[in-house]
């Protein structure tokens, strides 16, 4: 891949920024011991990289996630400061400002996103359910249940779900020649072969 990269960079006379190209090796412990080149430039490993504003980090995405709670919670108390200047505003209208200003902020990168407990992300899901108490004006002993009833919403779990199996049809439906397409078909039979490897054992 990376011979390609450079024969792309070369046709088209582009030069790489060596500072913003870096390596993150996920799972291992410690920096260092990985040399790759692009040419004659040599890429550095590095422990985290920041990529289009998503967090990526050796060993998971804790840093991640603290940054969307952050921006959620400062989201929230935005748009219900909207809300009471405004007045008068009904309870879809303060669900429709929830969806377009703060919900985006807990599912940026959901289709790639897990944490320790797979799709689910407690912290988020109690800000949702803390921001539908305040819309519904109910106190903090509704069911859970009953606030996701009551504003018609889903789960942030479940929305993931929903979210990354969009995705995963866009993928399945690219050209095969796309980057993108060409590194889940590798992923996949890495690791369905290795099942199959596993079932015959």
């Amino acid at each position: 891949m990376l011979d390609e990269v450079h024969r792309h960079c070369k046709m088209w006379r582009v030069e790489l920024n060596q500072k913003k190209t870096k390596v993150v090796v996920f799972g291992k412990r410690g920096v260092g011991g990985v040399s790759l080149r692009c040419g004659d430039m040599a890429i550095d490993e590095a422990a985290e990289y920041i990529y289009l504003g998503l967090i990526f980090e050796k060993r998971g995405w804790k840093k991640q996630r603290e940054k969307m709670l952050r921006t959620a919670r400062r989201a929230a108390a935005i748009a219900w400061g909207m809300v009471v200047q405004v007045g008068g505003m009904t309870t879809k209208g303060k669900s429709n400002i929830y969806n377009a200003l703060v919900r985006p902020h807990l599912e940026y990168g959901a289709e790639i996103l897990a944490t320790e407990h797979g799709l689910g992300w407690e912290e988020g899901e109690e800000l949702q359910r803390w921001v539908g108490k305040r819309i519904l004006g109910s106190g903090k002993h509704l069911a859970n249940e009953a606030v996701q009833g009551e504003l018609g919403w889903m789960s942030l779990r479940g929305r993931r779900v929903m979210l990354r199996l969009s995705f995963w049809g866009k993928v399945l439906n690219m050209e095969k020649q796309r980057w993108v397409r060409r590194v889940y078909e590798a992923s996949r039979a890495k690791h369905v072969g290795g099942a199959k490897a596993i079932g015959r054992a």
